[in-house]
């Protein structure tokens, strides 16, 4: 017997050597069950509330199991007792959002991963917040979003901008309970867009950020939860105007120390009764954060032949005008934010003949150092875009300033439409308006890979193609420029979508003509159809209709001036010594005005007979009227 039982022993030892296994070996190669989470994954509550929400936790092989959140924010806590997860949050106002939790659940083996869904909302009857109000010295600097998708910058004068989204203003601010901003348009220099009351209010604060709501009315707003801190770094090398023309200058920029950089801009210059934009080409240094102007013309910039005059008086008790160019000494970067950069401008205004300050007492306050702000945006390389049979192309302009047609007549070309004929051909369509007659110009195209080459005539040139802050695509002409080694630089408007239907009452509007050099010579440039047939077309010292339209089968719209409403169109073309036929077809509108194709057929008659005819062909944009509109300009 006892031998039998120790031969059973053995075979059981053999068998075990030779594969066999037991029952506890059997159940560790048994598939393991995940250890799971069940309940509602999402829940709700309010900004300043608490809440408690349980999850129920099991695992059928009885393993231990331990949870953790992967993402937890700060004001959610969580505890695991026996089988249940009992989550609390306690959100504050800064939390408002839909925050997506993983919740990562083990059984020392595997883990199981699950998404909660908790909505931390505002309610504005149990917990809504007390407002508070920042002290001005609190308020001042740059706040943006977490995102970026918004910045605000408070300066000490009470001054400021900001950039919302794709929007930005300028605006006055005061802080008497909540802060109130005025805005106004950067740059704006005639007939504004409408100014806007936007009140913030301050709900809650910790460490460098606050909560505000932002109203859009009375009773609708939006949250912003604003971050304080410098964005006082470029990430563009090249920067553009942000203005609507078909034409934009170009600055070099960056932010290295002691490198040359090219400031080529607009800047709106101020005085007493006087407000012009002047157009400056500098080259500057970067010196200690701070762009100094290295060759600024000596005796300043002349604004478009419209200085800054103001009469003064001697000591001796007489009288003398003196006028005044302006001369930029630098330029520091404020705030940036993706594309958008705002500098701080200094510049000042310079006597164009040489006087002695203490024979004109007054004068000296006009030589102090000015202020203003530029906004330049960032602008992206892209590369040649694939033309395709029929396609419309901009921003191939000769350098050559006109071409003879076969009537005689000169054809300029100011960004005009080019059709594409063939991958390497297209033309130029020319009509003269007050001939009737059209004509093509032919160009050849060839794209070789980073660069459009084109062929006008006996001429070829070179452009490149780039993204503007708007996302338009623009060309840069490399006769003029080559990166970081620019004397000029422009931006040509490139691409367009021209198969806009409009209809009459589109055209039935006012609209100024976003020029300078108009602005400049007391000009109202301003285009303007009346209900009876007549006009107001580049009006300048007329206060009254000087022309006439009429609405094409195209669904453009022609005018015509000078022609009275006493006349027709074609007696006006026919007998007047100098006739403007000015055609626009609209193709694309927008909130602060319209972008037309462009074409004006010119005619002169001389004292001897001779006629002599031009058509010109651009792009435009004209600025809509939205309010009252004054007739002047400085």
């Amino acid at each position: 017997m006892k031998l039998k039982t120790t031969a059973v022993c053995l075979l059981t030892l053999l068998l075990s050597a030779c594969g066999g296994g037991s029952s506890s070996e059997e159940q560790q190669k048994a598939p393991n069950n995940k250890a799971t989470i069940a309940g509602e994954f999402s829940f709700e509550l309010a900004a300043g509330s608490s809440l408690e929400h349980a999850l129920t936790v099991s695992d059928k092989d009885n393993d231990t199991v331990t949870v953790s959140i992967i993402n937890k924010p700060d004001w959610l806590s969580y505890e695991l007792s026996e089988n249940t997860l009992t989550l609390s949050a306690s959100p504050t106002l800064f939390d408002i959002a839909e925050h997506q939790v993983d919740l990562s659940i083990s059984d020392g083996k595997e883990s199981n991963q699950f998404n909660l869904s908790i909505d931390v909302h505002y309610d504005a009857v149990n917990f809504p917040g007390e407002a508070i109000t920042l002290a001005d010295e609190e308020l001042i600097g740059t706040w943006t979003t977490a995102d970026s998708s918004s910045l605000f910058h408070f300066s000490a004068d009470q001054t400021g901008f900001a950039k919302i989204d794709s929007d930005n203003f300028l605006f006055n601010w005061n802080n008497p309970d909540d802060v109130e901003l005025h805005t106004q348009e950067f740059e704006c220099i005639e007939n504004c867009m409408r100014s806007k009351f936007i009140p913030l209010e301050i709900l809650a604060k910790k460490a460098n950020s606050i909560l505000a709501k932002k109203y859009t009315s009375e009773t609708e707003f939006t949250w912003l939860t604003l971050i304080k801190g410098e964005k006082k770094a470029l990430s563009f090398d090249t920067y553009s105007d942000q203005r609507q023309e078909q034409t934009l200058r170009l600055s070099q920029l960056g932010n290295e120390e002691g490198v040359k950089y090219t400031f080529f801009a607009n800047v709106a210059i101020k005085a007493e009764g006087y407000t012009q934009l002047a157009g400056f080409h500098e080259n500057a240094i970067l010196t200690d954060g701070v762009y100094q102007f290295i060759e600024p013309e000596e005796k300043g910039n002349s604004i478009f032949r419209k200085d800054y005059t103001k009469t003064f008086q001697n000591t001796d008790g007489s009288y003398q005008q003196i006028s005044f160019s302006v001369q930029l000494k630098q330029a520091e970067l404020i705030a940036s934010l993706d594309d958008f950069a705002v500098f701080e401008v200094t510049y000042h205004f310079i006597p164009q003949t040489s006087q002695d300050t203490a024979n004109w007492p007054e004068l000296e306050k006009e030589l102090v150092d000015r202020k203003t702000y530029k906004v330049f945006r960032g602008v992206a390389e892209a590369s040649v875009p694939e033309f395709s049979v029929g396609d419309v192309l901009f921003g191939l302009s000769p350098l050559y300033s006109s071409l003879q047609l076969a009537d005689g007549s000169s054809f300029s070309i100011i960004n005009a439409p080019i059709t594409v004929d063939s991958e390497t051909s297209g033309h130029y369509s020319v009509k003269n308006a007050l001939t009737g007659e059209q004509f093509t110009y032919e160009v050849t195209l060839n794209n070789l890979g980073g660069t459009l080459e084109f062929t006008i005539g006996t001429e070829t040139r070179n452009v490149r193609y780039v993204k503007l802050y708007d996302n338009r695509i623009a060309t840069i002409d490399d006769f003029y420029s080559s990166k970081k080694q620019s004397s000029y630089s422009y931006a040509n408007l490139a691409q367009a979508d021209t198969t806009y239907n409009a209809t009459q009452e589109d055209y039935m509007k006012t609209f100024y003509v976003n020029d300078l050099n108009l602005l400049n010579n007391n000009k109202h440039a301003v285009i303007e159809p009346h209900d009876n047939g007549t006009a107001i077309v580049y009006s300048g010292g007329i206060f009254g209709p000087n022309g006439r339209w009429q609405f094409e089968e195209d669904n453009s719209m022609s005018f015509v001036t000078p022609c009275s409403q006493d006349e027709t169109i074609s007696s006006c073309i026919d007998n007047s010594e100098e006739v403007d036929v000015i055609n626009y077809k609209l193709f694309k509108k927008e909130k602060a005005g319209y972008w037309f194709l462009r074409s004006h057929s010119n005619q002169d008659k001389y004292s001897d007979g001779k006629i002599a005819q031009s058509v010109t062909q651009s792009i435009q944009f004209l600025k809509l009227c939205d309010s009252v509109c004054i007739y002047r300009s400085n």
